[in-house]
C-alpha cells in the first residue's frame, strides 16, 4: 500500500525521473504475488491500481541500490539494520515510515494481513500524510 500511495505521489507531481520506489518484505513466503485483495480494494476506492505489484524479499543489492529504506515496523526496522551492518559498503538512510509524519498516533505502521478489512483502512489512514512527509523529505534534500 505504501508503494502505491507513494508511486501515485511521485506521478502526480512529475518526479518520475528523479525518485522511483519499490517494495520488498523481509521473506519470500508470498515471493510473486499480488499484494492482498483487501489492500488492492481499498487503494482502488482511493483511487490507485497496485495490482501489478509483486511481492519479493529485500535483498543486498537494495541496500546499495537504494539511498532511503523505510521500515513499516521495528522489527523490520531492525532486521534491514543488521542487513545493512553486514553489508558495510552501503550508504543507505533506514528510517521508520511514521517518522515523516508530525504527532504520528503511532510509531509503527501495523500489518493488517491477519486481521479484517478495517484494518487496511487503519493503514491507509495512517500511511496517506506518511507518504507525503516522504516526499516533502526527499525534495528538501534535493
Amino acid at each position: 500500500m505504501a508503494h502505491g500511495f507513494f508511486q501515485n505521489l511521485i506521478e502526480q507531481e512529475n518526479l518520475q525521473q528523479r525518485i522511483t520506489c519499490d517494495s520488498a518484505g523481509l521473506i519470500d513466503f508470498h515471493k510473486g504475488n499480488p499484494p492482498d485483495s483487501r489492500a488492492r480494494k481499498k487503494m482502488r476506492e482511493r483511487g490507485i491500481d497496485i495490482g501489478s505489484q509483486r511481492s519479493r524479499p529485500i535483498n543486498v543489492g537494495d541496500l546499495n541500490d537504494f539511498d532511503h529504506l523505510i521500515a513499516m515496523d521495528r522489527g523490520h526496522f531492525d532486521a534491514v539494520e543488521q542487513m545493512l551492518r553486514r553489508e558495510n559498503s552501503s550508504t543507505a538512510k533506514l528510517s521508520m515510515m511514521m517518522d515523516f509524519t508530525d504527532n504520528p498516533p503511532t510509531v509503527e505502521v501495523p500489518d493488517p494481513y491477519y486481521g479484517d478489512y478495517s484494518g487496511f483502512e487503519e493503514v491507509a489512514r495512517l500511511l496517506e500524510p506518511a507518504i507525503r512527509g516522504l516526499l516533502h523529505s526527499l525534495k528538501a534534500q534535493t
